[in-house]
C-alpha cells in the first residue's frame, strides 16, 4: 500500500470535521494529527482550512495552541503552503496575535513573493475579540 492510500479521503475528512464540532472522543487528537502532517492528497488543504475554522470553536489547551501556531507560522516562513492557507493564518492570529504579527513581519523579508504576499495579508488582520 502506498502512502497516498493511507491518507484520509474527502468523506473521512468531512466526517472528522463534523466529529470535532460534536466533541466526539478522539476527534481532536485525530484532527490535530492530520492538520500537522504535510500531506498533499485530494482535498487535504481544503480540509486543513475547514479544521482551522473549526478549531476556533473547540477548547484547546496551551500546548495545542502553541503547536498549532508553530505549525502554521512555520509553513508561512518556509513558504510551504498552498490554497486555503488564509484560514490557517486567521487561526494563528486568533490563538496568538503577537506571535503571528512578529512572524508575519519577519516573513516580509522573504525572497519568495507568495510568502511576502501572505505575510502582508496576515498583518492586515484585526485583533480577535476577547
Amino acid at each position: 500500500m502506498s502512502k497516498a492510500d493511507e491518507w484520509p479521503n474527502k468523506a473521512q475528512l468531512l466526517q472528522l470535521a463534523d466529529e470535532l464540532l460534536l466533541g466526539e472522543a478522539n476527534a481532536l487528537p485525530h484532527a490535530l494529527a492530520f492538520f500537522y502532517q504535510e500531506s498533499r492528497g485530494h482535498w487535504h488543504n481544503r480540509a486543513r482550512a475547514m479544521l482551522a475554522r473549526r478549531f476556533k470553536h473547540v477548547v484547546l489547551d496551551g500546548r495545542q495552541r502553541e503547536q498549532l501556531c508553530a505549525c502554521i507560522l512555520g509553513r508561512l516562513s518556509a513558504g510551504n503552503f498552498t490554497e486555503q492557507f488564509i484560514d490557517q493564518l486567521k487561526l494563528a492570529w486568533r490563538l496568538d496575535p503577537l506571535l503571528t504579527r512578529s512572524a508575519a513581519q519577519a516573513a516580509l523579508g522573504s525572497t519568495r513573493a507568495h510568502v511576502r504576499r501572505y505575510a502582508q495579508r496576515a498583518l492586515s488582520f484585526t485583533a480577535p475579540p476577547l
